[in-house]
């Protein structure tokens, strides 16, 4: 079975942060991208006849009026929303300097192999969302273009979908940062195939009462666990197809996860959701917080990243002020 449609991921490698061993995923202590979301997160040619029947022999020059990307790869040629989650805890607001790469092999997590990649962007950014709007597919290297290039270097020749290697580069002071998200194009081999979407989450309840956006919650720190959790989107998992080795079309049904980031404390878990390979079935979304040795009033900052394993990926904020029950305003 071919499930190469599932390898989208973020992959992080960070130089000059300061780790200690009490960190884990969830808590927001240095520079990081936490999450990566593409608009749209997968295109699809309606056919496979450029991937299965060779670039070269598409035809060049008409899908782009002659700069020489094969005609075949037309459908490919929309805008790609690129939109880049940064948190710097201890910037204080600090400039960041960030460029944006292409490349032809999954294996380049910086994008630095000489003569297979391309620098799409360069500028100076702060913590927060940096948006850029790109044209991955329209991109040459050296040594092809660059979808060809990535098809040549893929041992399946594209078969399963091409997978595109975008590398956020990020410097502030020591710290540097590389963060790596795969773009997808795909093909249609079969009728009921059809382009990913991006998976986004509702609303969430704390301890069982709702949380909606842009409500700062009051929770107290003494009243039991703080248990945060979203509401139930298994109607919203997308069913889907993919090919097999053997060009057979197999059927899948996505099973979103949800990494959890706050500003204060720690998540447990830092990932939950996704399918229990033990017993064969969905694990819960929830998740609880534990705010640390807070005896005083704090602020806290959440981030719950919504991945669907195919490449589709958003986010949604929620804000709280925790404060001990005995001061508490109900």
């Amino acid at each position: 079975m071919n499930r190469r449609f599932a390898a989208t991921v973020v992959l992080l490698l960070v130089f000059g942060a300061c780790v200690g061993s009490t960190d884990d995923a969830s808590q927001a202590r240095d520079l990081r991208v936490i999450g990566v979301s593409f608009e749209p997160p997968e295109l699809m040619a309606p056919d496979c006849l450029a991937l299965l029947g060779g670039a070269s022999d598409a035809g060049m020059g008409t899908a782009d009026g002659g700069a020489g990307i094969p005609a075949g790869f037309a459908a490919y040629l929309t805008p790609v929303r690129m939109q880049w989650l940064i948190i710097d805890p201890g910037g204080q607001g600090r400039s960041i300097d960030y460029e944006i790469r292409a490349c032809a092999s999954v294996d380049d997590l910086k994008c630095a192999n000489a003569g297979d990649f391309k620098v799409l962007e360069t500028g100076t950014t702060t913590a927060g969302i940096l948006t850029s709007h790109q044209v991955p597919a329209a991109v040459a290297v050296d040594s092809a273009f660059l979808l060809e290039e990535v098809i040549n270097q893929d041992q399946y020749k594209g078969l399963g979908g091409i997978r595109v290697p975008i590398v956020l580069h990020l410097t502030a002071g020591a710290e540097e940062l590389y963060a790596q998200k795969l773009m997808v194009y795909s093909c249609r081999l079969f009728p009921s195939m059809k382009a990913n979407q991006t998976p986004h989450l509702r609303s969430f309840t704390v301890r069982g009462e709702p949380w909606p956006e842009g409500l700062t919650k009051t929770i107290a720190v003494d009243d039991g666990e703080i248990r945060i959790r979203p509401d139930d989107i298994s109607d919203l998992e997308e069913a889907y197809t993919v090919p097999s080795l053997t060009l057979k079309p197999v059927d899948l049904v996505e099973s979103w996860k949800v990494s959890w980031v706050v500003s204060s404390g720690k998540m447990s878990p830092t990932t939950s959701g996704g399918s229990n390979i033990t017993t064969n079935m969905a694990d819960p979304l929830d998740a609880i917080w534990n705010p640390g040795a807070a005896a005083v009033e704090t602020d806290a900052d959440f981030w719950m990243i919504v991945r669907d394993g195919r490449g589709g990926e958003s986010w949604v904020g929620r804000s709280a002020h925790l404060i001990p029950s005995a001061t508490a305003s109900h």
